[in-house]
């Protein structure tokens, strides 16, 4: 990669050759491969992103399995959003945000005992709600 830089960097140097200064040559060529070496990394950055990513097929499950994910889905934002401030609030946080009990106790000026709580109420009217599921792989 280095020796590619390189020769792309004194090939375009070659090809300006007469619009650029002698004395400017080196901060000439410092400026033209460190652009050449950002552009590899941002296009190897793209492109790993999307290597990382799954391949999308199309969607051959039967319909019956998209009905109860659906429905899944919608049993879960309701019991979700049913749930008290508290306890609601400190799931989101921790499931969804991804902030650990402590981080949630300083945001919410709470202890973590308090935060523990709320958050095992929460998954257990969460697994309440969902009961009726549980046999069902989604």
């Amino acid at each position: 990669m280095a020796e590619d830089i390189a020769q792309e960097t004194f090939v375009k140097l070659w090809t300006n050759c007469a619009k650029v200064m002698i004395e400017s040559v080196m901060g000439w060529l410092y400026t033209i491969a460190n652009n050449k070496f950002i552009d590899h990394t941002r296009s190897q950055k793209v492109r790993l992103k999307f290597e990382k990513e799954p391949i999308k097929t199309s969607n051959t499950e039967d319909p019956y399995h998209a009905l109860r994910t659906e429905e899944f889905r919608e049993v879960l934002e309701s019991t979700i959003s049913d749930l008290p401030e508290g306890q609601r609030e400190v799931f989101l946080l921790n499931r969804i945000e991804g902030y650990t009990f402590k981080e949630i106790a300083e945001m919410l000026d709470v202890s973590s005992t308090a935060v523990e709580k709320r958050m095992s109420k929460a998954l257990a009217k969460l697994r309440d709600r969902i009961q009726e599921f549980k046999d069902y792989k989604i």
